[in-house]
């Protein structure tokens, strides 16, 4: 009976358990619980073949204190993955069993201290920024990223806000896929290995309700006696211009980012080092007609740099941080053929919003920057360039409704992309002509 009850995820006790609400001023919880069903027909991953289907399940529940200057904030995060076999490409992106996703003390700053509301956090939490393409604290994947360190956040009266912070991330445990199919618990560990820090100024209303971001992100990595790691030191640099999307009128959305540095060629102590330089772009323009359903119809392009092997000495290919891609790529989990890296994609969107009720179908022309290098998602490669560059079509959709405001939402998607050329010559003995994918989703918050 109990190795029975100990795959059944704690959430559900803890939901249960929790009956009354805080009557005293400062003190909250909050939590969500979700169930999604997945599957997939026809595999583009190297090496996998087939169909492939996941039972995601996630429960969060978090309790906290917020005084008038000091606070405190825990979160608990339960992931788990069930009806997935060897074919699927299992990682710690889809389990994470029982663990602390954030703990952390927080310090308020009034203006009459300093020249800002300032706000600083002291331990493990989640971080969620500007535009979410460099870090983002995930939705739609069932397992959270989340940080040790120290984040500082600062808003002036002309509505500029500021994010400083300085962590390491941390590693969800376990790793390997036979601990992950069988949901075991084991204890997330902070990346003694990694340095992750940033400092991302926004000021929302720069001159007729243009927003202006500007920022810098980098990653230090760097050798332990135990681990050795590609020995990197990168800067991330840009700017974003947007103004929001509104009925009767056009918006834009225009974000780039330069990438340099340096990083070993491989985890040999000994291995060259090269210069990275490499940068992403995304932009969009849109026009919301005035409706009662409020439709919007958009252009958009993405833009990743992928490495050129004739460059020796250099590393072009662009690498997501931590960052979000599904909402300018399409549907991840088992699917997600599309990241931030050796991409060139232009599509068409079109979104509507009406009471509980939202929706978005999305079609792209999904390409390689460089056609040497990787396909990173399906871990294919051609060196000699002489496939093409061409991965395929893809189309996506994603359509929500809240059955009870706040508490309760249902929510279907799914995607297909036609494999091109390039997909055929790499996987010869391929039987499908295209990916299939859909899931459904419920969501309870309380």
């Amino acid at each position: 009976m109990f190795d029975y009850l100990k795959n059944i995820p704690i959430w559900l006790f803890l939901v249960c358990a929790i009956e009354t609400h805080a009557e005293s001023t400062g003190f909250y919880y909050g939590g969500e619980a979700r169930a999604r069903y997945e599957s997939l027909d026809g595999q583009f991953r190297s090496g996998r073949s087939g169909n492939d289907q996941l039972g995601a399940f996630r429960g969060l529940v978090s309790l906290g204190y917020q005084g008038q200057t000091m606070g405190f904030h825990a979160e608990l995060q339960d992931a788990r993955g069930y009806l997935n076999d060897s074919s699927s490409p299992t990682s710690p992106s889809f389990v994470n069993p029982l663990d602390l996703l954030q703990v952390y003390g927080s310090l308020r700053l009034p203006q009459r201290i300093l020249l800002a509301d300032s706000n600083v956090k002291l331990g493990r939490f989640t971080l969620d920024i500007g535009s979410r393409r460099f870090v983002e604290r995930n939705d739609f994947r069932n397992t959270i990223n989340s940080y040790t360190g120290v984040h500082w956040n600062s808003s002036s009266h002309n509505g500029s806000n500021l994010d400083l912070f300085f962590v390491s991330p941390v590693d969800k445990k376990p790793k390997d896929f036979l601990s992950l199919s069988e949901n075991k618990l084991e204890l997330d560990k902070e990346n003694d290995n990694k340095r992750f820090w940033g400092a991302h100024w926004q000021r929302p209303d720069l001159f007729n309700e243009v927003q202006l971001d500007i920022f810098v992100y980098g990653v230090n990595e760097f050798d332990r006696p135990a681990k050795l790691t590609l020995d990197r030191e990168v800067i991330t640099a840009g700017t974003r211009v947007l103004r929001k999307k509104k009925a009767g009128r056009f918006d834009l959305d225009v974000e780039v980012g330069w990438r340099r540095g340096e990083m070993s060629q491989s985890t040999d102590p000994a291995s060259p080092e090269l210069k990275v330089r490499a940068h992403m772009i995304h932009a969009e323009i849109g026009y919301t007609f005035s409706s009662s359903w409020n439709p919007r119809l958009g252009l958009e392009f993405d833009l990743a740099t992928g490495d050129d092997t004739d460059t020796v000495h250099r590393y072009e290919r662009y690498e997501r941080f931590y960052g979000t891609r599904r909402g300018d790529l399409g549907n991840t989990s088992i699917h997600g053929p599309l990241t931030r890296s050796n991409i060139s994609v232009p599509g068409l969107r079109f979104s509507f919003k009406k009471g509980p009720t939202d929706g978005r179908f999305l079609l792209q022309r999904a390409s390689l920057h460089s056609a040497k290098d990787e396909w990173v998602v399906a871990k294919l490669r051609n060196e000699t360039g002489d496939t093409g560059s061409r991965l395929g079509n893809t189309f996506d959709f994603r359509i929500r409704h809240w059955l009870k405001e706040d508490h309760v939402r249902i929510e279907i998607g799914g995607s297909i992309l036609e494999f091109s050329h390039y997909v055929k010559e790499l996987k010869p003995n391929l039987k499908e002509d295209r990916t299939i994918y859909g899931y459904s989703q419920i969501s309870w918050f309380f």
